[in-house]
Formats: structure tokens, sequence, C-alpha cells
């Protein structure tokens, strides 16, 4: 039996039959329109789109209605994008490789791409199949050719390699490396492979082709080109129309121009046809959200279903189902014949009367839409990706020697060693002294990680020193050691408490997200309730750069805990990062009855004594603040939650307080660049670790310069930022001189607002300069590394590193978040 998705489209699909043009739609009936062709067209349908935005839009929409439907979007990239070609030619393989229904999304200016023709692409495409017989020579010719790069060992796209019976192929057109294993001539398997582990991991189908197109080949066809008369819908044809024709002017092969005019069948379009052809015209309307959270949405759906309108209410992630059935098994209504709750995510919910049916959005009923992003399915996120900065080794990157203490890196060298060639580690000592160790005994060799912006000092080669320090650590770790069987022997003994299943309340307030969850964000938001959920209490780890969503999982957290009627305290190393916290904390609960609060010197000694009275009375379910939450006048009536914000940022005076808190409630810790010490106790077991490495959709490369300092063009790339209203970070590290540079800095820009901040400025001025430059008071800020506690100023895009070489690499890293 048809599901009621199918349905929908069937009957879409029997309404547009036989039409011209069909007029009245809007939102994500253009959507339905374009999946119900899809589904019932045999071969590929054409969906001409007036820009890339649109096609996304339907792309995305695509994935919830017609799942079975293959959804390719035709690239329009700049003409200087190097990855251009790559991504081109693997639309174009797929297109000559599809069966079964296929959408093929293109933006009107992808229709006069000048690209390979098919024969170029069928001459390209290098079919490997085990058994057959391979002739290397050609084939590395062939590579070379279609611009890929030999190597030593493959670790990146458009790159080849041999060692032995192996050749390693890394196409720009694949998403995994190919691995070739050969006996002789012959091949033996045709395997993908990971660049990390450089391991195998599945066989490839027999006959399978790779695109290759050489790189000065012609470029004589186009898209039709690669189109067996397919069926073609136009949205919103008139702007298509327009984008073709001021394209077309540019064009010097009209004759091209008219063959895409001619590819018109369908056109579906927001506006209603006119009065003779108002046969055509859908009923289309726009449903109202009434902000009322579940008792809204079914005061909104009760007439649909009443006027005997199939709904169809789409929630979201899988996760996001249950709770959304319960909201509206709440409020009297329940899924059947007439009702149907969905995953996935449509944008633009409409009612369709002339259908009998209404697309709905549970985000937007909710009046909680949010910007959705399509990620590729995620692999595995393994422990080896958080510690990959941590193993490899670049020139320069202090190590540790086993047996002879700490060293410089100095690369590899290939060395004579009985008559044999060899490769070996040059490690530099004190007193310039050099150490080769051969890259068979790399494992007494380990990258060294201290405390951050500390520079190690290097060992004296050959000395007792180093066996000392060594002592010493074993004592001082003995100590952790113990100290950490404590805390896990009390978890272990004293049973947590173990939070309900998430209910419609859960369901509303992750709806209210303005932002569709990465892959990484969702699965470690399923981590984290089966944690509050078990007896065990929880003790997770979570890692993530800054602006990666690791404070908004924090606050799904914080909301589950509130629910169960326990108290949250957010400890925070700053107080500038406590008063953003309470700022994000606070706007995010504000539709609900949440009571939070912030316990720092932004507070007056009387509203810190009546936070602290409330927290122990029970009247405040989130508290946010500094150390000043580990005081002893601090009491909580019913704590649950404790999340640390860079534990590793507090001092020794406030680990036993922290210990001790830690003992029977849970933990988050979140960090962007955790201590090795914590990464450990994960690796190990002792805590559980979840990552986020997926960029959230607007986040875009930051782009780096190194340069001596140059009044002009310092001057030029604060005036830069400044005339596109944002404001600039200006980092000199050094207090002595510090308003020597800002006013040196005043100079360059007389037009800007320039202010100090440093960590030595007396208690409160520096909350206040801090709270200005949030505020947007201050256009310039010249300050210390205070700022890179994971503080957020979106209008800051701009940050001047001064003697850049005094800083370490985290320091680096986390300034540039």
């Amino acid at each position: 039996m048809a599901t009621a998705t199918e349905q929908l489209l069937q009957a879409t699909a029997r309404a547009v039959s036989g039409k011209q043009a069909v007029g009245g739609l809007g939102g994500c009936a253009f959507s339905v329109a374009v999946a119900a062709l899809a589904q019932s067209h045999k071969g590929m349908l054409l969906c001409l789109t007036p820009g890339p935005e649109t096609a996304e839009d339907i792309a995305l929409d695509l994935e919830a209605l017609a799942p079975g439907v293959t959804c390719l979007i035709a690239p329009v990239m700049d003409e200087n994008n190097p990855d251009k070609q790559a991504v081109w030619v693997s639309v174009l393989s797929r297109i000559t490789h599809l069966s079964g229904p296929a959408a093929l999304l293109a933006p009107a200016a992808s229709l006069i791409e000048s690209l390979p023709s098919p024969a170029e692409i069928k001459a390209g495409n290098l079919s490997l199949k085990p058994g057959n017989t391979l002739k290397l020579d050609a084939l590395f010719r062939k590579l070379v050719d279609a611009g890929l790069e030999r190597v030593e060992q493959v670790d990146g796209a458009g790159q080849f390699a041999r060692r032995g019976g192996i050749v390693d192929i890394f196409p720009p057109s694949l998403g995994n490396p190919v691995r070739l294993e050969l006996f002789g001539d012959e091949i033996e398997s045709v395997r993908a492979f990971d660049v990390e582990t450089q391991r195998s991991f599945e066989s490839l189908p027999d006959g399978t082709a790779f695109p290759l197109v050489p790189v000065e080949g012609g470029r004589d066809g186009m898209l039709l080109d690669y189109l067996d008369k397919p069926a073609t819908i136009a949205v919103e044809p008139e702007q298509v129309a327009e984008r073709l024709t001021t394209l077309a002017s540019f064009s010097e092969d009209p004759a091209r121009h008219k063959r895409i005019q001619a590819a018109h069948k369908l056109t579906v379009s927001a506006i209603a046809l006119s009065e003779n052809e108002a046969d055509n015209n859908l009923q289309c309307a726009t449903p109202v959200s009434l902000g009322e959270g579940y008792e809204g949405v079914a005061k909104l759906l009760a007439p649909l279903l009443d006027g005997g309108l199939t709904c169809l209410l789409f929630c979201g992630a899988e996760a996001e189902l249950r709770p959304a059935r319960e909201g509206i098994s709440a409020q009297g209504l329940k899924e059947g014949r007439n009702l149907h709750l969905l995953k996935g995510d449509v944008e633009g919910g409409r009612v369709l009367p002339t259908l009998g049916y209404a697309v709905l959005s549970l985000h937007e009923l909710l009046g909680r839409a949010r910007r959705r992003v399509h990620y590729d399915k995620p692999d595995e996120t393994e422990l080896r990706d958080v510690m990959e900065d941590f193993v490899e080794l670049e020139p320069g990157d202090y190590v540790v020697h086993l047996q002879h203490g700490i060293a410089r890196f100095r690369g590899m060298e290939t060395l004579q060693r009985e008559g044999k060639p060899g490769e070996f580690l040059a490690l530099e000592f004190a007193d310039h002294v050099v150490l080769h160790v051969p890259a068979t005994n790399a494992d007494v060799v380990q990258k060294y990680i201290g405390m951050r912006g500390m520079v190690p000092k290097l060992s004296k080669f050959n000395t007792q020193a180093w066996s000392e320090r060594k002592l010493r650590a074993q004592h001082s770790v003995l100590k952790l050691a113990t100290e950490m069987l404590e805390v896990q022997a009390i978890r272990a003994q004293e049973a947590g408490h173990a939070c309900r299943p998430d209910g419609p309340e859960v369901a509303e307030f992750l709806a209210a997200c303005p932002f569709r969850d990465t892959p990484d964000q969702a699965k470690s938001t399923i981590s984290i309730r089966r944690d509050l959920e078990s007896r065990k209490p929880m003790d997770r780890l979570l890692c993530g750069d800054v602006g990666y969503g690791k404070t908004e999982l924090a606050m799904r957290a914080a909301f589950k805990m509130v629910l169960e009627g326990r108290q949250v305290a957010v400890l925070v190393p700053t107080t500038v990062l406590a008063q953003q916290h309470y700022l994000t904390f606070s706007e995010r609960m504000g539709s609900f009855p949440v009571i939070v609060d912030l316990l720092s010197r932004f507070r007056t000694a009387g509203e810190q004594r009546k936070t602290i009275e409330a927290l122990a009375e029970g009247k405040v379910d989130i508290v946010i603040g500094t150390h000043r939450l580990l005081s002893e006048d601090v009491q909580f009536k019913n704590l649950g939650l404790v999340v640390i914000d860079e534990e590793q940022r507090f001092g020794v005076e406030h680990k036993e307080r922290l210990k001790q808190m830690r003992q029977t409630v849970d933990l988050l810790t979140l960090s962007a660049t955790p201590i090795p010490r914590t990464l450990h106790q994960a690796l190990l077991g002792l805590r559980d670790i979840s990552n986020l490495t997926t960029p959230p959709l607007s986040r875009l490369s930051v782009l780096t310069r190194l340069m001596h300092w140059n009044d002009r063009e310092l001057a030029d790339a604060i005036q830069h930022e400044l005339a596109r209203d944002g404001q600039v970070f200006f980092v000199h590290n050094k207090v002595y001189d510090i308003e020597i540079i800002a006013e040196r800095v005043q100079r360059l820009c007389p037009e800007a607002k320039v202010e100090i901040g440093h960590g030595q400025m007396p208690e409160g001025q520096l909350e206040n300069v801090m709270l200005r430059f949030m505020n947007r008071e201050v256009d310039v800020l010249v300050c210390t590394t205070i700022i890179e506690s994971g503080i957020d100023v979106r209008t800051a895009n701009t940050m001047i590193i001064d003697q850049a070489q005094n800083f370490g690499l985290s320091d680096l890293h986390q300034l540039r978040g």
C-alpha cells in the first residue's frame, strides 16, 4: 500500500498531467510538483531554477518528500575555482550511469556552461575490473593528462601513487580514493580506502568506472547533451527566462541559447495564471503559526482535518518524532488516516485544498523555523580523529624522547647506515646536539604537549636531569590517579539521577534551535541524552572548535535537567564569557519557564547575595558564573548538572571543589583544545567523549596572512572591516606597552573608536570595556589573549595578532576560531 507521501505525489502528478503551465504555487508546493514528476517519470527530470539557492532548497525538500528519487544539482561555480572541473565531471559521470527516478536541479546559469562532450566523458572513464590486464605506463599517462600528481603516498584528492604491486588513485571527482592490488599486470582487487589510516574498507563493484577528463580537453558540450529527451519543469519561469536572456547577451553561440529556450515543457509559478488558464491554478495557502506551542499546532490542524484534508506534518530528525507524537497526542489529536507525522524537513509548508492535502513543517508551526543544510552522510568518528593533531609532527615541533627528554624535531633525513640508506628523525637537544633516531624506532619519540602558551626548555643530552624529572612526574601521576580512583569509586557506588525520556517540552526546545543540527551535533545530542537517562552519573567531554555548537548542546542538557526539577551550574573561566553565556542562555530559554541567573563580578555584592539565597532555596534553575560558583557560601538545593567550559583554565585552588562537585552529579565538560590529561582520560574510558568536527552552514574558511608590521596595510585592513560595519580585535600580548600600541593604532585610523583590554586592569574596568565592545560602542579593541576563551562577537570579523611568533600553535588556533 502506498504511503501518505506517495499518495500525495500521485495526486499531484495527476493534477499537472498534460498541462503546459501551473500557477498559484509557493513554498514547498514547488518541491511537491518536482517530486511528483520525478517519481512518475521513468527517466531523468530536468528542473530549471532561477539560481542555486532555489535548487538547494528543492533538493532538501526532496530528501523528505521523495527519498527514492536520486537528486543531483548542476554546479554554478566561479570560472577560477580550481574544483570546478572535478565537480562537473563527477555530476556528468553520475548522469550517464543513473537508473531509476532522478531529478537534475539545474540553475539557469548551468545550462550555458561549456563542458566536455559526452564522448570525452565516455572516453575518459577508467574502467577497472578484477581479472583485467592493466598497462601501468598507459594508466599513469592518462592520470597525469587528467591533472593528477604522482606522489609517494596518497593523502588528498588529485594524487596517485605506486608501491610495488599496489596502485592508489584519488580522482578529484570521487569521495574516496581507490586501491588496485596487482599480480603482475593483472588486477586482483579494486577497493576503496581511507586516506587517514591507509586501510582498505570496501570492495567496489565489478566494472566500476571512474571519470577522468584531460585538463587540456575540449569544451564543446553542454548540459543538455547528456539528457535524452528529459521531462522538463521550470520553477518560476519568468525569473528563469530573465536569467537566460541576460546570459545569452554574453554568449557567442545563439544556436545554443535557442536550444535551451526550447527545453521548457512544464512551468510552475507562484503567480496565478490568467482567467483563460484559471483551471491550471492550484489552490495554495500559507498556514499561519499561532506561536502557542503544541496547543497552537492543534488549533491549526483541527479545522484542516475536519475539512477532510490529509495533513502531512514533517517533524525533522528521527529523534524528534516521539516527542512530537506525545505533544500532538496531549492536545487530543491522534496520528491516523488523516494525520501523519513524518521524518524529514520541508520549508515553506502549504495547504493544498485542490489536492486534498496539507504539507506542513512542525518547526514552522511552532514558530521556530530554522535554517537547513545538506550534509553528506558522515563517517563514524573515531578517537584517532581527536588525537590527530597530537601525533602528526612538523619540523619545528617539540618532541619527547623516552630516554633523553625534550627536543626539537628538525625533520626527516636520509642517512647511510651500514652501507644502506635509511630514514631518520633528526632531534635537536640543548647546546645544538642533534640525535638521529631510525624511523623504525619512532615509537620512542612522541609529540610534546604542554601548557598553552609555554615554550619548553630543551633537555641536555645524556644527563640525569631528565630521569629526575620523570621520577617527579611519576609521583604526581600517582597522586592524580589516587584522586581519580576515589572520585570514580564514589560515582560507581552512588547511583545518579536518571532523567525521564524526552517529552513534548524537549521537542519544542529542540525545534526552537534556529539551525539544523550538523551530523556531529545530532550524534552528540543522542549520546548526552542517553547519559542523562542512565543511573550512572554522566562524565562526558565535548570537543569542538569555537562556533561549532558546543553551547547549544550544553543548553539542551541543562533544559532536560531543569525539567527534572534539578538545578544546573555552568562554570566558565572569565567574567566576560560568563556574561555572554548568561545572555545566550537567557535568550534561548526565554520562551520557557526557566529561571537563569548570573554570579560574577558583573553583579554587585547585594545582587550576588540574592542569587546565592535563591540558589539555596531552589528558586534559580540555571546559574552561570566564574570561580565564584566554587566558593563555600554557594550552596544548591538540588544540583543535578555541572557544565564546565574549558576546565583546564581553572587554578589549582579550584580543583578540590570541582572534585567534590563531580562526585554525584552529571558532568559535561566543553573544550575547544582539550589538555592531554583530559584526552587521556577519555581514551582510557574514564570519561566519555563526543566530537563536533562538522562546521556549521554559515562558517566560511578563515583567510590568514603573515606579514611584517606595515602601517599602510594595517590601516587598510582596519578601514576595510569598519567600512563593512564590522569590528576589529588587535591582539598585543604585552601589558607594559599596550597603551603605546593602542595610540599607534589610533593614529592609523583616527576615525575609529579604539580602547584597551587586558587582565591587569582594575576590577570591573575590563568587563565594562568588553561590554562596550560587545555592544558595538568600540570599533577596535587592543587587547591581550583574554579574548580567547570562546568569546563570540559576531561583528568582529578581523583579527590582527601582533608578534605572532611569540604564541603557541594552540593559542593561535583558539584565537583564529
